[in-house]
């Protein structure tokens, strides 16, 4: 900008600052605080309204004076209330057993003083459970046999099997009495 147009702007803008710091020091002063607004519907002056008791002021009508209002709709007239209907209770349903088939049992460990299963869950993880205690599923390892687990949850049975390996020519010979 130029020099000479600044010199110009300089005087008044001199003014508008002192006259908003001169508004802002009676603002805080309290000028403007005394002010007394009368009601919206009373044609009264200003000295009748002050004159008036505040116990001379209109009653509230009652609740019952609000009942169209209540029952009908603002944005559309021909709209009534919604009438309540009874809600039956919501059916309560047993929640799904979490899944097993991303489990599978590599090897059991039985005799008479522990029992324990190992697994591989679907990552490739090994697991190693004792019989008594529960997989993050919630699944409960009750029993351990020589081939299979034995897991229950909330009231559910599921059995894992230990898969054999199929090798061609050779039969496998499995002893029902172990189980």
């Amino acid at each position: 900008m130029n020099r000479a147009l600044l010199r110009k702007l300089n005087l008044p803008l001199l003014a508008v600052t002192l006259l908003l710091l001169t508004l802002c020091v009676g603002l805080w002063q309290g000028w403007g605080a005394q002010v007394e607004w009368l009601p919206a519907d009373s044609g009264t002056t200003m000295t009748e309204s002050a004159t008036t008791p505040a116990s001379a002021e209109r009653e509230a009508p009652p609740l019952t004076a609000y009942q169209d209002i209540w029952q009908q709709s603002l944005l559309s007239p021909s709209r009534s209330g919604d009438v309540a209907e009874p809600q039956a209770a919501p059916a309560i349903s047993t929640p799904q057993p979490p899944r097993m088939e991303a489990l599978t049992l590599t090897g059991t460990l039985a005799n008479q003083q522990m029992q324990l299963a190992f697994f591989r869950d679907e990552s490739g993880n090994a697991i190693t459970l004792r019989a008594g205690l529960e997989l993050p599923s919630g699944w409960l390892l009750t029993q351990v046999r020589r081939d299979e687990a034995i897991f229950t949850f909330n009231g559910t049975t599921q059995v894992l099997r230990r898969e054999l390996p199929r090798i061609p020519g050779l039969a496998v010979q499995t002893d029902e009495s172990d189980r």
